[in-house]
């Protein structure tokens, strides 16, 4: 009986290595074409994103916040700030409704004491339904915690608006920034009703803009 005949491979070495070659090339079309299709993962949610923006500052300086019980500011048309939040969009103080500014750095403990603070008072709806709530990111840096103050501010539920000062800290130094946080009320002229230097005592927030928007 005659021995079955073997049957030899007719591909090459060149023709595998091309065959290999194709198949990857597949491989890696498709994940492209995944990525694309689904907007590109965390990178793409990102995109745009600045933690310093250009601002503009129109009007005169605030003297420094040196004494809140004799402020030369009060009584003041404060400069208004027109910059833009994290992602671009534009952001401004300018007068037409009761704003309340915050002036808050990441890296600062006691702004990330009073954000959640500020946070719970504008959820309870103690404060009037007309007012602002705009806080400015300021002094930025990456090498200090609590870096970037887009993903603290997002963590802490921050619900009001945000501009993002430039790398000169232009908008803070206008407002007459001496300590963190700060907090300015500025009347629907914008006209400053007061300011404060670091942390409010719980519930004091409230009363202060209740009772100053009320007179």
């Amino acid at each position: 009986m005659p021995r079955p005949t073997k049957r030899r491979s007719s591909i090459t070495p060149t023709t595998l290595v091309m065959i290999i070659a194709g198949v990857v090339t597949l491989i890696v079309t498709a994940v492209v074409v995944i990525v694309v299709a689904t907007g590109g993962g965390d990178d793409e949610v990102s995109a745009g994103t600045e933690q310093a923006r250009p601002v503009e500052v129109a009007g005169v300086s605030l003297p420094l916040l040196e004494d809140e019980a004799n402020d030369p500011a009060v009584g003041i048309k404060a400069p208004v700030i027109r910059g833009a939040s994290f992602d671009g969009t534009p952001i401004s103080t300018d007068p037409g409704q009761p704003t309340l500014v915050v002036l808050v750095a990441h890296w600062c403990p006691h702004c990330q004491a009073e954000v959640p603070r500020i946070v719970d008072t504008m959820a309870s709806g103690a404060l009037p339904d007309d007012l602002r709530v705009v806080a400015i990111s300021t002094s930025v840096s990456s090498a200090q915690p609590n870096y970037p103050p887009s993903e603290w501010l997002d963590r802490e539920g921050w619900a009001g608006e945000v501009i993002a000062d430039d790398a000169e800290n232009r908008a803070s130094r206008a407002l007459g920034l001496v300590s963190f946080p700060t907090t300015i009320l500025l009347d629907a002229d914008g006209n400053v009703m007061w300011r404060y230097a670091g942390e409010l005592p719980d519930g004091q927030l409230e009363q202060l803009v209740n009772t100053s928007l009320a007179a």
